[in-house]
């Protein structure tokens, strides 16, 4: 949760398959071998800790704001 907090307020981009990788070299990091982030994990994650992440628009959407 703290990298994601840290991420967001940098706004950096953040997308699910991210959120699994840092997930897992943290498991890592760890030394945790029986961890998977898995979608359901992931979803998991996000209802724990009411996380909701914007699908990305598409590039004429957002050319069409400016």
């Amino acid at each position: 949760m703290r990298w994601f907090a840290q991420a967001r307020s940098r706004q950096l981009p953040i997308s699910g398959p991210l959120l699994c990788e840092e997930a897992t070299q943290l498991a890592e990091s760890l030394r945790i071998e029986e961890f998977r982030a898995t979608d359901g994990w992931l979803q998991r994650w996000k209802e724990r800790n009411n996380i909701k992440l914007k699908k990305k628009q598409h590039r004429e959407k957002q050319d069409a704001g400016l």
